[in-house]
């Protein structure tokens, strides 16, 4: 099984090394290239595979969870949706978006 996670933030990372604990094939990423490189200098997550591009990230998976802060969710997805191809997604966010006041959810 491949899955993507869209986030390399605590929760992502934390989800990602449940994943490869598990053998399952991670994918993470990131809109900020810094935040990679920090990450990919981690022996933990040797086995990730770390992208910018969001199309390379969930070509070939078959799960994706999003696990961002509840503010970037909107527009990543409007991002994710060139490229979406029937793959099952989790929403892994929590919190409030202070944008609207509303949860991911809704």
């Amino acid at each position: 099984m491949n899955v993507s996670i869209l986030g390399c933030g605590v929760f992502g990372t934390a989800i990602a090394t449940t994943l490869l604990n598990n053998k399952i094939n991670v994918n993470m990423w990131n809109k900020f290239q810094p935040e990679i490189d920090n990450l990919k200098e981690q022996t933990e997550y040797k086995n990730i595979n770390f992208s910018t591009n969001i199309e390379n990230t969930i070509k070939k998976t078959d799960l994706i969870i999003i696990a961002l802060p509840v503010n970037f969710i909107e527009d990543t997805i409007k991002e994710l949706k060139q490229f979406y191809n029937n793959q099952d997604i989790l929403i892994a966010s929590k919190g409030i978006d202070t944008n609207n006041n509303k949860f991911a959810y809704e």
